[in-house]
C-alpha cells in the first residue's frame, strides 16, 4: 500500500500549486459551503468554478504527466488529486468500509482550512 504524507502536507501541496494557478486563490473560497467531497464546493470547483470532475484533468496536467487515456490515466490523475489534497485518500488504498476515508476527509478539509485562513491572514491577494 502506498503511504501517504499527511492531510496538512498535500493540503499545503495543493495550496502552494494553487498559489501558482490563481494567486489570490483563498479570497475566492467561500468556506460557509467548503468541502472537499463536493465537487462544486472544493478548492478545484470554487477556483475553477465549475465541476472538480471538468477541471481536474487540465489541473493536473499544469503539474505532471499523466498516461493515455483508461485506467492508468484515471489512476494516476486520482493519485496525483490524493497526493496534493484535493482528493481525500479513498478506497483505491483498500479501505472497503471508507473509514481511513471518512477520517481523512474531516483531516483534509481542516487542513485546507488552515492554508486558508493563513494566507487570508497574511493579507495574499490576487495581483492587480
Amino acid at each position: 500500500m502506498t503511504r501517504y504524507p499527511s492531510a496538512k502536507r498535500r493540503a499545503h501541496e495543493g495550496a502552494l500549486l494553487e498559489d501558482q494557478l490563481h494567486p489570490g486563490w483563498a479570497n475566492e473560497i467561500d468556506l460557509e459551503v467548503f468541502d472537499i467531497r463536493n465537487g462544486s464546493h472544493c478548492i478545484i470547483g470554487q477556483t475553477e468554478h465549475t465541476e472538480y470532475s471538468d477541471a481536474i484533468d487540465g489541473v493536473a496536467e499544469m503539474f505532471t504527466t499523466l498516461p493515455e487515456d483508461g485506467l492508468w490515466y484515471q489512476t494516476a490523475l486520482n493519485t496525483w488529486a490524493m497526493e496534493n489534497g484535493f482528493l481525500p485518500l479513498n478506497n483505491i488504498l483498500g479501505d472497503p468500509d471508507f473509514t481511513r476515508y471518512s477520517q481523512d476527509w474531516q483531516t483534509l478539509n481542516r487542513a485546507w482550512r488552515k492554508e486558508i485562513l493563513a494566507r487570508r491572514s497574511a493579507g495574499v491577494t490576487a495581483p492587480a
